[in-house]
């Protein structure tokens, strides 16, 4: 199944009337789409696979998948008369307490629009002006029945992308066209617009609510993602699950059978021992009683050519090996949406650092710092006085950590950005512990990689990522998450009945570097056509000579620089598919 669509259209009634008049084909739908909500002041469209409510007495619409509860989560088939006046009237903040989902929500009352994101943000939402009105839609094809689709690239965009890798701010990469950020409502009323934010992570994340108790936590985490996981694909046809073997996509498999769902699982297996996770993901099928079909990596050169237009550039076209064999085989076997554990590290504060010693320091003072400073000692595989050493140097640096991380590798000076474009999330109170910082810094950089569309065009589902779940893990300090010196701790003690020890006590990673750096090599002469006769060069954004010298060097790569360069030509090749 593809992903929802949709197109909506809000101003002044009689400017809406005369818009839709002039661009709005004779059959009253543009691109295939459905008019499933019509009122003077709101218009919208949507594909027919889309899920969808409307409120009663035209008070809105909202597009996507709605639940309430999360000890036994239910899916929402029809708000109550006063639950719909309640979300219009409150402009969608009802729809964040005691509910949750993936879903934008479309809603009037006493003359105003109000447009709400929900998070994380698994349904897009971007919306531009036009003629006076306000334009809301998921893809940017939708824009050329519009004559919309005519906006020049963002400079400042390109920068931003350069500089601050991964931080997916409300710019996009086309002047006028932003982003609706998770978690924000965009209100307009007699030409007025106003934009706030009405769920940040900081509240789930504050001292006072944080979870101190590692067994409770780990059975309230374990309570929330069976109830949550499985009810946001179980209306799903034929789902296909990419277990890799590691422990976030095995929390998927195991919330999804417990439910008793039917579903295909599918492993990846590279060419390389680096990335070849079978015995893992054997172990798991195996505790599960599924059926496993592993794939295996195919040779073949990189599709280098202009993707189709979006708004940002995709993801690295590294990964095309393992998105064709998933790709393949959904085909093969009639999957129609894929299931991903995706999000799964940042979600269970995956972190790296010494951060977690300080947030024990003060919290629950000297005693827990110690057990903790030894949790991170084991788990970095180093010893109690370099972990000691590192928690004083992020103690020292404190509060002058940069809001986001930059690169000014292989960049032009021109290209440099001065500070990073907001984002409300990293908007952090003055009272933030360290860990909890890097812990929301996370589920920030993860947005960048949230696709709900495969490459192929299919459904992309990811559902650790829900309200419930994020609230609760944020809820839980961060050397909790170390205890014993394992990543993830709690998460592997909530599922330790349900997935092998094997699996649970596993310390090392799949990792995909080899594949990656084979592709690397085998394309390095196109890679370097595209680039020093590109996009980037002409628009002066990349230090050529560096670009090139790296190129140049024979035999495989000897750092992780070759990831930067994929990266450039992703945003060449989105530059090229942007070319009039």
């Amino acid at each position: 199944m593809t992903a929802t669509r949709y197109l909506a259209l809000t101003g002044d009634p009689t400017a809406l009337a005369d818009w839709l008049a002039r661009f709005v084909p004779p059959s009253g739908t543009p691109q295939r789409l459905n008019r499933v909500f019509d009122a003077p002041d709101l218009v919208i469209f949507a594909s027919p696979e889309a899920r969808m409510q409307t409120l009663e007495e035209e008070r809105g619409l909202v597009i996507g998948r709605l639940f309430r509860g999360t000890v036994s989560s239910e899916r929402v088939e029809r708000l109550t008369d006063w639950e719909g006046r309640h979300a219009a009237w409150s402009r969608g903040r009802s729809l964040l307490e005691g509910k949750w989902g993936s879903f934008v929500a479309f809603l009037r009352d006493e003359g105003a629009v109000s447009v709400l994101r929900a998070p994380p943000g698994l349904v897009p939402a971007y919306y531009c002006e036009s003629g006076g009105l306000q334009v809301y839609f998921s893809h940017a094809d939708l824009l050329a029945d519009l004559k919309l689709d005519r906006a020049e690239i963002d400079d400042e965009f390109l920068r931003q992308w350069l500089t601050y890798p991964f931080l997916r701010t409300a710019r996009t990469g086309l002047t006028g066209r932003f982003e609706l950020l998770p978690g924000t409502v965009r209100s307009s009323a007699a030409g007025t617009v106003s934009l706030s934010t009405i769920w940040s992570p900081w509240r789930a994340a504050a001292p006072e609510r944080q979870i101190l108790d590692f067994g409770e936590a780990a059975r309230r985490v374990r309570e929330t993602a069976l109830a949550t996981v499985p009810v946001q694909v179980v209306d799903v046809k034929a789902p296909l699950l990419e277990l890799s073997g590691g422990l976030d996509s095995s929390i998927v498999a195991a919330c999804l059978a417990q439910a008793g769902m039917e579903f295909r699982a599918a492993n990846f297996v590279t060419a390389t021992p680096d990335g070849d996770e079978r015995d893992y993901a054997r172990l798991v099928a195996s505790s599960l009683e599924l059926e496993l079909a592993e794939l295996h990596e195919e040779r073949g050169e990189l599709d280098l050519r202009p993707p189709r237009r979006s708004l940002r550039p995709p993801l690295s076209p590294v990964l095309q090996p393992l998105h064709r064999a998933l790709s393949r085989y959904a085909r093969e076997t009639g999957s129609a949406d894929f299931v991903t554990g995706a999000g799964g590290d940042n979600l269970f504060c995956y972190l790296t650092t010494a951060a977690p010693i300080l947030d024990a320091a003060g919290a629950l003072g000297l005693r827990a710092a110690l057990a903790t400073l030894r949790d991170v000692a084991t788990l970095g595989d180093s010893n109690v006085w370099k972990a000691a050493q590192y928690a004083l140097r992020k103690r020292l640096v404190g509060r002058r950590r940069p809001l986001w991380k930059r690169d000014e590798r292989f960049l032009a000076r021109t290209a440099l950005a001065g500070e990073p474009d907001p984002h409300p999330w990293l908007d952090r109170p003055n009272d933030a512990q360290p860990g909890k910082i890097e812990h929301v810094e996370s589920l920030v950089l993860i947005q960048h990689f949230l696709d709900p569309e495969h490459v192929s065009g299919e459904a992309l589902h990811h559902p650790l990522l829900n309200q419930p779940l994020i609230e609760l893990c944020l809820g839980i300090p961060t050397w909790l998450w170390l205890r014993g010196g394992l990543n993830r701790a709690v998460a592997r003690a909530a599922f330790a009945d349900l997935l092998p020890d094997r699996v649970l006590r596993r310390r090392t990673k799949g990792r995909l570097e080899s594949m990656c750096a084979r592709a690397f090599t085998e394309n390095r002469a196109q890679l370097a056509d595209l680039l020093l006769g590109g996009e980037l060069a002409a628009r002066g954004l990349i230090d050529r000579p560096a670009v090139e010298a790296y190129l140049a060097k024979s035999g495989g790569p000897r750092d992780d620089a070759y990831f930067r360069v994929f990266d450039l030509v992703s945003l060449e090749l989105w530059l090229r598919s942007w070319r009039r």
